[in-house]
């Protein structure tokens, strides 16, 4: 090695190295960690190669597509550094054999993935087994590089993280009035049509049941019947399905003249002759090309359903179930007076992505790199985490990261929370899923309030009547008490204090995270709350939580309130 590193030579070489993810990130940071003198490394990547991929992640070629990109990855770097050691894992950092034990055998960790759980979990990992990890993250043009210490940074789970924006299905189903409300009835229409039906995901304006009293009181009383039966009875025939859906719907909606006082009207397609030339990927479609673009899809999807033995699954990267999207959504679009977006919009939107660019990925690989040699040969505390701009002179702006948040519940020793939940509806089931797994991202919880076991991870025999009670049917389970949660997958327990959601609740969730300025005093709680309840969550102030994005498929961005504003 020559340079300013070949004095350090010696110790790069015997660092030991891991890398999670092997993809847009991972795929540079491993080359640039190799030519740096870096040679004992491991990597983990469950993905396979796609050809979305090549023209970013410069490691896979054509011939590659299918492949395991971790395994694709160590041969490409051991071309380039014969003395390397790479040791490449084809599987998920959730398997059991990457626990905390595993993770403590490395000195530094440098993540390289592109979806929330992952990060969060590897984040568990690593403040459990005191492990220093660089967490990484691109959006677009921008990104991010942040040191996360035990003890001296915050932790990932330190702040919220903004959660994926939902739409109610009154507005997708009878009232849009944007793109995105057109493409996910696009995409609720394809599981109808194709997919795993779900009841919640209907399209038809006719399945309204008592959102609307009022309006339907006004409309002639049908025989309700699923669209995915009605296009079934009719064979898939694309002319009767646009009729269905672009002429007798929007008439159904037409007929609830209430819901028309204060908004724009839509208006019924009629037929016109199709245009079959091809659609370029920016362009704004026409109605002849979106109505060929319709027909042509539902008969090519049409076959596929026919010869999977599964119900199929709407993929982004899947050009029939893309255009089925494309023609839907702004066929819709036009009935409702909404503009129209191009292939390349859809897909971006209906992917929920940030497109991901090379030299944003390649900026961000150099800053892990030398974020890793700064750490392991410096020893200093000084820590800086670092964001990439697209606007000003300064493209790359160092930050000092701010201390571990004293109420995260993951990073601090005594870790407690508290949440006000709806004891009458919120079943087992949901408390476990919804709340412990989806909310607080455990993997493998158990949970208990003194000797009553409500949830066993180890139980494979799921008592679906158990799991279907609801939290008030359980004597345990009252205003105040406490449950205590565990994850040996991620060598965590917690101490969740449960109180009850007043009937004045001005929310309609079945539970919410309770802050310091939202608890009730100690003696209003119940005498059975000890000193663990007394300790409630401090507010956490609404922060952009990093680009650690990688691409949004996860999260949305929010304005940033705390860290320098990166557009």
């Amino acid at each position: 090695m020559n340079g300013p590193l070949s004095t350090h030579a010696s110790s790069i070489k015997q660092t030991k190295l891991l890398v999670v993810g092997s993809g847009g990130i991972g795929c540079e940071l491993l080359k640039n960690l190799v030519l740096s003198g870096f040679t004992n490394i491991e990597t983990i990547d469950l993905d396979t190669i796609d050809v979305s991929n090549l023209n970013r992640q410069f490691l896979f070629q054509k011939k590659h597509v299918g492949m395991s990109k971790a395994l694709v990855a160590k041969e490409a770097c051991e071309a380039l550094v014969s003395d390397c050691n790479i040791t490449a894992h084809h599987g998920s950092v959730f398997e059991n054999r990457f626990n905390k034990t595993y993770f403590a055998q490395f000195e530094l960790v440098l993540n390289a993935l592109d979806n929330l759980a992952a990060r969060r979990h590897v984040n568990r990992l690593c403040i459990a087994s005191n492990t220093t990890l660089i967490e990484s993250g691109t959006a677009g043009y921008l990104g991010q590089v942040h040191p996360i210490v035990r003890g001296e940074v915050e932790c990932y789970d330190c702040q919220p993280k903004p959660t994926r924006k939902t739409y109610p299905a009154c507005t997708i189903r009878n009232t849009p009035t944007e793109p995105v409300h057109c493409i996910v009835w696009a995409k609720y229409l394809y599981n109808q049509l194709f997919g795993e039906e779900d009841a919640d995901q209907d399209v038809s304006p006719e399945n309204q049941e008592d959102e609307d009293k009022e309006n339907r009181a006004e409309t002639d009383e049908k025989v309700k019947i699923s669209t995915r039966q009605w296009v079934e009875e009719n064979n898939y025939d694309p002319k009767l399905v646009f009729e269905k859906l672009f002429k007798s719907d929007v008439e159904y909606l037409l007929s609830m003249e209430n819901l028309w006082k204060n908004r724009r009207k839509p208006q019924v397609l009629e037929q016109v002759e199709k245009d079959s030339s091809t659609l370029g990927l920016r362009e704004v479609p026409s109605l002849g090309k979106l109505i060929h673009i319709f027909e042509d899809s539902v008969q090519k999807i049409k076959k596929q359903k026919e010869s999977s033995e599964q119900a199929l699954v709407w993929d982004k990267d899947d050009a029939e179930a893309l255009a089925f999207v494309v023609a839907c959504a702004n066929l819709r679009a036009m009935v409702f007076n909404i503009p129209l977006k191009s292939t390349w919009d859809v897909k971006s939107i209906a992917g929920n992505i940030i497109p991901a660019i090379a030299s944003t990925n390649a900026m961000v690989a150099g800053l892990i790199v030398l974020k890793a040699i700064n750490i392991l040969l410096r020893k200093s505390k000084a820590y800086r985490e670092t964001n990439v701009t697209n606007v000003g002179p300064r493209r790359v702006i160092p930050n000092i990261p701010d201390k571990p948040n004293k109420n995260c519940y993951v990073c601090r020793d005594k870790k407690e929370i508290t949440f006000e939940v709806d004891f009458s509806n919120l079943s087992i089931k949901d408390f476990k899923e919804l709340l412990i797994q989806k909310e607080l991202a455990f993997q493998q919880p158990d949970a208990q309030i003194g000797s009553v076991i409500l949830i066993d991870a180890e139980d494979d025999e799921l008592d679906e009547k158990f799991l279907a009670k609801k939290l008030k049917e359980f004597d345990c389970i009252h205003h105040g008490c406490i449950v205590q949660i565990n994850d040996f997958s991620q060598d965590i327990e917690l101490h969740m204090t449960l109180l009850e959601k007043p009937d004045t609740a001005e929310y309609e969730d079945l539970f919410k995270k309770v802050t310091a300025d939202e608890t009730e005093s100690p003696t209003k709680v119940d005498s059975q709350i000890t000193s663990v309840q007394s300790s409630p969550t401090k507010k956490i102030v609404h922060q952009t939580e990093s680009l650690f994005l990688a691409k949004s498929s996860d999260v949305e961005e929010e304005p940033a309130s705390k860290r320098p504003k990166l557009d």
